[in-house]
């Protein structure tokens, strides 16, 4: 008599035996194995990248950034919040700014006052010109490097000692919570969801541009 496991029956059982040995080692391996971290650790597997309805950008004058046309104030920089929605948008309207040398130092500030000292409305808030962007339009706040009424608390302006590289850190923010705090003080109807203080985009943005200044 042939002995069993000489048989092609016989083959093919222990293939089988084999196949099914291998697949219970490979499942408890696997078992066995710590969960690791995501290649990209800062966005969780299936997260979405946040995006923003809002975009940031800079412009230089037209003759280009010229130092004695910046210091007089004759040539300003603009700053654009462009709206990339399909929706209309209503925008805080102020961008605080600050100036860098090449080095990282803070340029010197020839002015820097508060911008609410006067007023004609009950509460600063109220004052604000709340800026409603159309889909796909922009609003446009200009950088004047001697006199800058543009930002969130103070009128602001800068004295460039000399041509050179520059950075300019653009940092646009509006919180309601935040803005109903700081500027809401005797508004009589602040918690109006009607009013634009309550209808402006929430979002924070921020960019460093380095800009070479001649002469």
């Amino acid at each position: 008599m042939t002995p069993f496991w000489t048989t092609p029956r016989s083959n093919f059982v222990l293939r089988f035996l084999l196949a099914m040995l291998l697949t219970i080692a490979t499942t408890s391996l696997h078992a066995m194995k710590k969960p690791s971290a995501p290649e990209n650790a800062d966005t969780p597997p299936g997260a979405k990248a946040s995006t923003s309805p809002l975009k940031l950008t800079l412009t230089l004058p037209r003759d280009g950034a010229r130092l004695s046309a910046l210091i007089r104030g004759t040539a300003t920089l603009k700053a654009h919040l462009t709206n990339t929605s399909d929706q209309d948008l209503m925008l805080w309207p102020l961008l605080t700014v600050n100036l860098q040398d090449a080095k990282g130092k803070p340029v010197t500030k020839t002015r820097n006052i508060g911008r609410y000292g006067l007023r004609t409305t009950n509460s600063i808030i109220e004052g604000v010109a709340f800026a409603k962007v159309e889909a796909g339009k922009t609003h446009t706040i200009d950088i004047n490097l001697k006199q800058y009424v543009g930002g969130d608390d103070v009128i602001s302006g800068w004295h460039l000692p000399a041509p050179g590289k520059y950075r300019f850190q653009l940092h646009y923010k509006y919180d309601a919570a935040y803005a109903r705090k700081a500027y809401g003080r005797g508004c009589k109807n602040l918690d109006d969801p009607a009013q634009p203080w309550n209808q402006a985009l929430e979002v924070e943005l921020k960019k460093t541009v380095e800009i070479n200044v001649t002469r």
